[in-house]
């Protein structure tokens, strides 16, 4: 069985643009989906905005990045998937929330705690791959 085709497909440079493109690409889909509950089209918004937010603030460098981001909807599952062509980023785990008073860290976790799945695999000079996946509620 071959993985259903992407309902999202989007490609460009990494920037907070490309974000905001990402925020209005979703909002389209998750109209397109109205069966879908509010939640899970939320929390699953947040998660893949924070990985790609991610990639724009720690990617930076001498050199421009590309992401490309696919987002599919099954009957069960939101999946998403996010490559970047960045230096490949080890990731060492994900640790528990920062306290109230840390003014960052809290992206990773709090995307790991609304997903069922979460994976990285950092690419040779290829990149980086980031998979999510939230079982439809």
């Amino acid at each position: 069985m071959s993985d259903p085709e992407p309902s999202v497909r989007l490609e460009g440079v990494a920037d907070l643009r490309f974000v905001d493109a990402l925020l209005d690409e979703l909002d389209r889909l998750w109209g397109r989906h109205p069966e879908l509950g509010a939640e899970d089209a939320y929390l699953f918004t947040l998660a893949v905005a924070e990985v790609a937010t991610n990639v724009v603030q720690h990617s930076g460098g001498e050199r421009e990045v590309r992401l490309l981001v696919r987002v599919t909807v099954t009957e069960t599952r939101l999946l998403a998937t996010v490559q970047d062509d960045a230096a490949p980023f080890r990731m060492e785990g994900i640790g528990p929330m920062p306290d109230a008073g840390s003014e960052s860290g809290r992206g990773l976790a709090l995307t790991d705690a609304v997903l069922d799945e979460f994976t990285h695999a950092a690419g040779s000079p290829s990149g980086n791959t980031w998979s999510l996946a939230r079982a439809r509620r």
